[in-house]
């Protein structure tokens, strides 16, 4: 980052060796560094000569202590295993170790460090470390992505610049001469390389409480006491003939990967109010409250400062990161930014700012205080530069979709056809912040007017994509006014138009639509074949591989569709590029928002239209999964849909007609962009965990075994250890759960179920050995692989012996190892018995 971004003017078109030894004499000085507290960057450093006192995070890190008071409490129950207890609790301070030496260590702190980290050898970062990984970026595209990545790196999933698809396919299919966006696929190694694939799991923490990992993938483990719970309570509901409680399925939105063009919304998608009002329309989010926990808050907050404030950039993709850092503190502080906000506001008196922090405001569930910013924001609009006004559609959007949502239709058209009038409009029409009341609709006339406004303006704007020469070509941001200013119309004709037969969303969809169609028109990216069918080979191909990621009795596609003949429609040009995918993610969203208002309408008896008719949601779903397969969003609402109508062979069928075409390596006949392996297996187990209240732990082990022993290393997840992780997590949860049901057989059938129990247990122990094992011999660089052995509920099917090798085997392979482990304690009793025995005998 100091020699991309923070390289002295005098240096920057020096060699790439001159520059080098710069940076040399720079790290050797030991100056505050990228990431850390009060750095300036290098350029400042050089240019002024600055010494500057340094704070450290190691300066107030408490490190685990051996000798621990409460110790003496568990002492009792560790008698009879301490040796386990030992080596367990050394994998605990490995990890804790681990994250208070985050930083590296200055050569002047050597005298003063903690007892523990005293003979660490490695502690202090030598430039020669760090020489054989720095690269020159030339282009700006190039060094915002790095940072994207780096930010992934650390836990935040920065995505300001790019959409899902992958830029060999853009680049392959298009004719024109026109660069396209890169996307996610492409250069974002944490999707596109196994290697690297996070998805937060932690080895040494076993419950979800301090390892949020484990609830973003599995789902609360099924004994047998909540499932007799869930059975007793569905009988009650039958008995008093009431209907079954609306199943949640919010858990749609927390896959793992979030792979998507990232806007306002996403950022501040997850709301964490207290009302229950605030959660009836759930929605993507880049991050939560947990998640914040989980990364190096220090680091990512002094590497976003500097980004902003002292790193030059292009003044959008800083904006941008204004409103991550806006993020970041909202969920962990859950406390407003107001005072942040004004501070960027001085150097960058944007809107998008402003709706950041309305939207800050409205993620807390402080409705009243979102109100208050959007309502001040309206009542200075007018006096804004024509620069600032262009964003004005950004506000109005947002702050219509607050209201929609706190039930108050008529106030969100209102603010709508404010737009539309202009300086003309009325802001006193809008109630109050505190008046809960919805407002009647805008008189017909003004209706009309709004509507001529929208439909002249979407039809004056310019969606070419621009030239590579152009200052706004950088990702998606030439589009995100235009955005803007089509989803109000389309939310304009959504609210305005009668709620009968489902025309209301129909005139919204039209909207969308039409400007997907001007988008295919103005920058085609692919050409496509509509209307086909396989051929009887393709078709017979796909059936035997589909055999090899499930059982024969789950794949749904054979018989009578194998053997139609090819037909192939007419070729048409399509966008796939990152501003298509942000028009689909809007119309998905308006469409699911309806849907379920619709049926709460329903269920409480009110009339809505002609209610929600799923086959339009499905429709753009699967349309949009055609041209965006990696969406994360696309694929949530397929889940969705899906779940809601208790259908869930199509999800399945999907995602392995997607496996299998990827794995094939053959490119597509349809000529729609190809999904990236990682993606397509982390929702689909994601989607095995989720559907049903019991998974099928055969079906998984099969997607598992499929991922893990591909063929090819191409194609393979093997050197992923975050996959690894996931099995072993999986088996040891189903010997949990088998474990609760055996124990609640056992009451009638105590005698008999004994030895039985035994083997099972055996059996289990067995295959997470077995795991661990191939894990290790495929990921042996890994060093939680190592410290899962030591785990609380895995280490007593190790001996001691085992343990100490796996030990000798990180020491061996060169891994990291902060402590020592301790000496068994039943080795020095075995030794003092032997010298007993030998004085005796003598």
């Amino acid at each position: 980052m100091e020699f991309l971004f923070s390289i002295p003017a005098d240096l920057v078109d020096e060699p790439f060796d001159t520059r080098l030894g710069e940076l040399e004499d720079y790290w050797d000085k030991e100056q505050p560094r990228f990431g850390e507290k009060d750095a300036k960057g290098w350029t400042h450093y050089f240019t002024a000569k600055e010494v500057a006192d340094i704070e450290y995070l190691l300066d107030t890190a408490t490190l685990p202590v051996k000798d621990d008071p409460m110790d003496d409490l568990f002492r009792p129950f560790v008698e009879a295993d301490k040796d386990r207890f030992e080596f367990g609790r050394w994998a605990r301070m490995e990890k804790e170790v681990n994250a208070a030496c985050w930083f590296p260590i200055r050569t002047s702190e050597v005298d003063t460090m903690p007892a523990q980290l005293e003979d660490d050898p490695y502690g202090i970062i030598m430039f020669d470390d760090i020489q054989p990984f720095i690269a020159d970026l030339h282009t700006m595209e190039a060094r915002m992505q790095f940072v994207d990545c780096m930010f992934h790196f650390q836990g935040l999933p920065v995505s300001l610049i790019a959409g899902s698809n992958g830029l060999s396919h853009q680049r392959r299919s298009t004719s024109t001469e026109q660069v396209k966006p890169r996307g996610v696929g492409s250069y974002n190694p944490y999707f596109h390389d196994s290697l690297l694939l996070n998805v937060g799991l932690d080895s040494t923490y076993s419950t979800e409480e301090n390892n949020p990992g484990l609830g973003r993938v599995f789902p609360p483990i099924l004994t047998a006491a909540r499932a007799e719970e869930i059975v007793r309570k569905e009988i009650e509901l039958s008995i008093k003939d009431c209907e079954l409680e609306e199943e949640n399925w919010s858990c749609v939105w927390n896959l793992p990967l979030k792979v998507f063009t990232q806007g306002t919304d996403a950022i501040f998608g997850k709301h964490v109010g207290s009302e229950k009002k605030n959660h009836r329309y759930p929605w993507v989010s880049v991050s939560s409250h947990d998640e914040v926990q989980q990364f190096n808050k220090e680091f990512v907050r002094n590497s976003l400062k500097q980004l902003i404030e002292v790193v030059p950039m292009e003044k959008t993709y800083r904006r941008g990161l204004m409103l991550y850092h806006m993020m970041m503190e909202t969920f962990d502080t859950m406390a407003t930014t107001k005072e942040l906000t004004q501070t960027y506001s001085k150097v960058d008196s944007s809107l998008e700012l402003m709706n950041g922090q309305a939207q800050s405001e409205k993620t807390l569930g402080r409705i009243k205080e979102a109100r208050k910013a959007y309502r001040k924001i309206l009542s200075i609009s007018q006096s804004l530069p024509e620069d600032h006004q262009i964003r004005l559609p950004l506000v109005h959007r947002f702050y219509a979709e607050l209201e929609w949502e706190q039930g108050r239709p008529g106030v969100a058209l209102e603010i709508l056809v404010l737009l539309a009038e202009g300086s003309q409009a009325n802001i006193s029409n809008i109630p109050d912040a505190k008046d809960k009341n919805d407002v009647p609709y805008p008189s017909p006339t003004r209706l009309v007017k709004a509507r001529q406004f929208y439909s002249q303006k979407v039809a004056q704007l310019h969606l070419a994509r621009p030239t590579p020469t152009s200052n706004d070509y950088l990702g998606s941001q030439w589009f995100e006014p235009a955005l803007d200013l089509i989803v109000c119309y389309a939310w304009f004709e959504y609210l305005s138009m009668p709620k009968a037969a489902g025309s209301e969303v129909e005139a919204g969809i039209t909207v969308f639509e039409n400007a997907v169609q001007e988008l295919d028109r103005r920058n085609p990216d692919t050409e496509v074949e509509s209307g086909e069918l396989q051929d009887q080979s393709v078709l017979n191909e796909s059936v035997n591989m589909r055999s090899i990621l499930l059982p024969a009795h789950l794949n749904p596609t054979s018989g009578p569709a194998a053997s139609k003949e090819s037909k192939k429609g007419p070729k048409r040009k399509i966008c796939t590029a990152t501003e298509a995918e942000m028009l689909w993610i809007q119309l998905a969203k308006m469409v699911y928002f309806h849907s379920i208002r619709a049926g709460e309408s329903l269920r409480e008896g009110q009339s809505f239209g002609a209610g929600f008719q799923p086959r339009a949601l499905r429709r753009i779903v699967h349309s949009g999964l055609e041209r965006f397969p990696n969406c994360s969003i696309l694929q949530s609402l397929y889940f969705w849909t899906e779940a809601k109508q208790r259908v869930h062979g199509r999800v399945r069928t999907w995602v392995n007609d997607q496996v299998t075409q990827t794995l094939s390596g053959a490119p597509s006949r349809t000529g729609y962009p190809p999904a990236d392996k990682n993606v397509l297996w982390m929702f689909g187990l994601y989607y095995e965990l989720w559907h049903q209240d019991t998974y099928n732990v055969h079906t998984i082990r099969t997607m598992l075994e499929s991922a893990l022993e591909s063929s090819s290393k191409a194609t393979s997840f093997s050197s992923s250890p975050n996959l690894w992780l996931i099995y072993l997590e999986l088996e040891i949860r189903e010997s949990i759960r088998q474990k609760s049901f055996r124990d609640l057989g056992q009451d009638t059938k105590r005698s008999s179920s004994s030895s039985t129990s035994k083997d099972i247990d055996a059996e289990f122990g067995t295959r997470i050995k077995g795991l661990l094992h191939r894990a290790l011999a495929d990921c042996p660089w890994y060093k939680d692989l190592y410290l899962f052995a030591f785990e609380p509920r895995v280490r007593s099917l190790f001996s001691l012996e085992e343990l100490e090798a796996l030990y000798e085997t990180m020491l061996a392979k060169e891994i990291r190892v902060r402590q020592e482990l301790p000496e068994r304690v039943s080795r020095e009793i075995d030794m003092d018995r032997e010298g007993d025995v030998v004085m005796t005998g003598a």
